[in-house]
């Protein structure tokens, strides 16, 4: 009787062993298993597979849906990857291939409660996963009125995690307006350690392309950003968060020799000379202190200095000064609001010594002094 028992057992280990291997290792068992995943989530569909799951999966067609509206699809998704690797506790994916993605965007409910506080979750994985190649191709989301926006047009990138930390060997990442690069480490637990350095090409914003090439260093508790700008926008940039997740606060410091205005405004021949802006704040606040020269070919160089401050980001308080020398300037100060759909302003101007031409001895014009109210309501 025992050794029936025994045999039995052996026979039944023996089945299941011969059917797990049937099941990873022939294109038959892979669409056996997409059609039990098919019975088991309702809402996916695959309209094909190919392939074996103990080595080299590809799918298309996918399709998701929730109460019979389309959520994403996906033409075609390849996967490529070595179980041997298991053995060392490291799960290896050889190429991992995403074709042809849209992700379509549900009607949005303009009366949703107010957004809770932000939390991340804390990942951490007890094996090493790499993936050696990822690539995506052409990822687009597709709005209620059917309007298309390209995220990715295209994406390659390779990376690691052990643990809880994200190492991204490489990514670059291809659009129409702009090219990315980016290499570092992330951390997906707190604080959430962060080690990102990133190369941005952008090709469409200004009249001529130019290039940020930066660093993203600290985590939650206090983020520093520096960057440096190419031309026609050659500067460099530092920026500063604290209390990420909970009491944001943030600075920012912008220096440059020289800014072409014409980079953005291609009809203002202008230049920013020994331009600097220095601004702090937080989600609801902002104050902010700028000085340059501006240089334009028609006007004599002018000193300008402006303050601008703001409790909610709808009534702005400005103090500016735009001098030609010491004995001649404008001083412009008071409130802007945007409170209401048509923005209003009250503004203070006073000036010393004013004439025009602004310089030279053939003035057409002179004032020695004068102020003058500005009450503004459709601006």
């Amino acid at each position: 009787m025992r050794r029936k028992f025994l045999w039995s057992i052996l026979i039944v280990v023996v089945l299941l062993v011969s059917l797990f291997a049937w099941l990873v290792s022939t294109q038959s068992g892979l669409q056996t298993a997409v059609s039990l995943t098919q019975r088991i989530l309702p809402e996916l569909q695959i309209e094909n597979a190919e392939g074996r799951l103990i080595d080299f999966i590809q799918l298309e067609g996918i399709v998701y849906k929730t109460d019979d509206t389309t959520v994403a699809e996906v033409a075609e998704l390849t996967l490529d990857w070595q179980p041997a690797a298991l053995l060392k506790a490291t799960l290896l994916i050889e190429r991992l291939t995403v074709n042809d993605i849209n992700l379509y965007s549900a009607e949005s409910n303009q009366d949703e409660a107010p957004t809770e506080a932000i939390t991340l979750p804390e990942v951490i994985i007890p094996f090493r996963v790499e993936i050696a190649e990822l690539r995506v191709k052409n990822l687009q989301t597709i709005s209620v009125t059917n309007e298309k926006t390209v995220l990715v047009k295209q994406l390659n990138s390779a990376l690691t995690v052990q643990r809880n930390m994200l190492s991204i060997k490489k990514l670059q990442l291809e659009r129409d307006d702009i090219d990315l690069q980016l290499e570092g480490n992330l951390g997906l637990q707190s604080p959430y350690t962060t080690d990102l350095g990133y190369v941005i090409d952008v090709k469409q914003a200004l009249s001529s392309p130019f290039q940020a090439v930066g660093r993203l260093e600290g985590d939650i508790e206090q983020l520093a950003l520096t960057q440096t700008l190419s031309e026609p926008l050659l500067s460099k940039q530092s920026a500063t968060i604290t209390d990420v997740l909970s009491d944001l606060h943030w600075s920012l410091n912008v220096d440059a020799d020289a800014i072409d205005v014409a980079a953005i405004i291609p009809e203002q021949q202008t230049q920013l000379k020994a331009f600097s802006l220095k601004a702090q704040g937080d989600l609801t606040a902002l104050t902010a202190d700028l000085v340059s020269t501006v240089e334009h070919a028609d006007l004599p160089p002018l000193g300008l200095t402006a303050a601008i401050e703001s409790d909610d980001f709808s009534v702005w308080t400005i103090s500016s000064k735009a001098s030609v020398s010491e004995q001649s300037h404008v001083e412009i100060a008071g409130d802007i609001s945007l409170q209401d759909e048509i923005p209003s302003a009250e503004l203070e101007a006073v000036w010393q010594n004013l004439q025009w031409p602004l310089a030279g001895d053939n003035a057409i014009g002179k004032s020695a002094n004068g102020t003058v109210m500005l009450s503004l309501i459709h601006i």
